[in-house]
């Protein structure tokens, strides 16, 4: 620290203390020069920064004084001590549903678009970025769908998001909190949080058994509806063909809507990814919601909605208040990715690695009858239950070889459905082939398998 900086920060306090008051004279530049063995432009430098802070003012010809200022209040704060759950324990194998391979992102590549797209000449790269998204971007993830998922897309209707939970709360925020949203039960927790929290009603569809879901959602008084279709999460199952169809059917009638969270459809180990219900909407009823999250990285924060034409002129006026946009240059790196052809060779390679890992984790949970292995051959982990152990014991158990499995408990609404009660997540898409066979053993070791 500087000596007028000292100086700056002495005469401060004692103003702020009450030592100095309103009013008082300050000694002259001078003679505190010469009482703190200093030069005077030291001095000068300390006075003039309380000055334009305004805790003195100076007087041509009569010298500097204490500024007039109101006494500031202090408030005496009552702190509640909550008991904060700690997450620094240290797991030596994570099997997290939600992370991704990170020794196989092509980083070189990643550098070289990013030093392509940082054009300092670019009058627009550091401007504000259109809040419904980059039109190049919105053309070449619409070219994207039309082609892998067969959803015929404008970019006029498509609305990028810097997380699908952003653009979900665009959503609600945009249809008002007259309707009633209805989620699958089980869910996604944080869109259920959301729609909560945006104050609207909320309520939860059984969605173990995809046979009576319609009628679930025709015996409530929900007029929009949340589903994951292709990948239910967390279960694992997909929505047979004749269930989309009743949905689109259901959504037909008066002013109801489908929000369709299609966050892994890229991820189809034995068969073709499943169409989505909005390549089948012929009515305008669905809101389609994509993600870069699990293909390319979480830390991305890329989504987007495609929107029917009847919502488009509510997110013009709403939109904007609830969105929050991605940097110009995120876009512009992403463009590049797809319409250079990066983004269909990256996710075939990553389906090849994914599928592997898969396999090798069903291969060794295979061994031990024990075990039951629920779900469909797609995404980023599988569900498995013990005879014989509760979930909370799997937990538990898990945590003492210091590795994680995730409670399938979790993400249901209210009571767990009872063929789930003994199970947990085990997601694979971060671990390597031998920290899976490492995981594996010592699971089945401590649960005694």
């Amino acid at each position: 620290m500087t000596l007028y900086e000292q100086i700056y920060l002495s005469i401060k306090k004692d103003i702020q203390s009450g030592l100095l008051k309103s009013g008082q004279k300050l000694p002259s530049k001078r003679r505190h020069a010469f009482d703190l063995g200093v030069s005077i432009n030291t001095v000068d430098a300390a006075y003039s920064q309380l000055q334009s802070e305004g805790y003195i003012i100076m007087r041509p010809k009569s010298g500097c004084y204490v500024a007039k200022l109101d006494p500031l209040q202090h408030i005496e704060l009552t702190h509640e001590h909550t008991e904060q759950k700690s997450h620094d324990f240290a797991y030596d194998i994570d099997f997290s549903p939600s992370d991704v391979d990170t020794e196989n992102f092509p980083y070189a590549l990643w550098r070289k678009l990013l030093r392509q797209n940082f054009d300092e000449i670019d009058p627009f790269l550091l401007k504000s970025p259109d809040y419904q998204g980059d039109i190049a971007l919105r053309t070449a993830i619409c070219a994207y769908l039309s082609q892998s998922r067969n959803i015929e897309a404008d970019p006029q209707y498509l609305v990028i998001g810097n997380s699908t939970a952003a653009l979900l709360r665009c959503i609600c925020g945009m249809l008002g909190n007259t309707h009633v949203l209805a989620s699958e039960n089980p869910v996604y927790n944080t869109a259920y949080s959301i729609f909560s929290a945006m104050g609207g009603s909320c309520i939860s569809i059984d969605a173990v058994s995809t046979s009576k879901l319609v009628k679930n959602l025709e015996d409530s008084n929900a007029d929009i509806f949340y589903v994951t279709p292709s990948h239910q999460f967390p279960l694992g199952h997909s929505l047979p063909l004749a269930t989309r169809i009743e949905l689109l059917n259901w959504a037909a009638k008066d002013d109801r809507y489908i929000i369709e969270d299609d966050y892994d459809s890229e991820f189809r180990y034995s068969s073709k990814p499943l169409l989505p219900i909005r390549s089948m909407d012929k009515n305008g009823k669905v809101i389609y919601i994509g993600t870069f999250s699990k293909s390319i990285s979480p830390s991305l924060k890329l989504s987007y909605a495609l929107l029917p034409p009847s919502l488009m002129k509510i997110f013009r006026e709403k939109g904007r208040l609830y969105l929050s946009s991605v940097s110009r240059l995120e876009q512009n790196v992403v463009h590049s990715f797809m319409s250079g052809g990066y983004f269909e060779r990256h996710l075939n390679r990553m389906r090849n690695i994914y599928r592997k890992k898969r396999q090798h984790l069903v291969s060794l949970l295979s061994q031990h009858r024990q075990v039951e292995i629920l779900g469909e051959n797609a995404g980023h982990h599988i569900l498995i239950r013990i005879k014989g152990l509760s979930e909370s014991q799997m937990v538990e158990l898990a945590k003492i070889e210091k590795i994680r499995v995730y409670p399938v408990s979790s993400y249901f609404i209210g009571d767990v459905e009872s063929k789930y009660e003994s199970s947990v997540l085990l997601g694979y898409g971060a671990l390597s082939e031998k920290q899976i066979e490492e995981g594996v053993k010592r699971l089945m070791k401590v649960w005694g398998v």
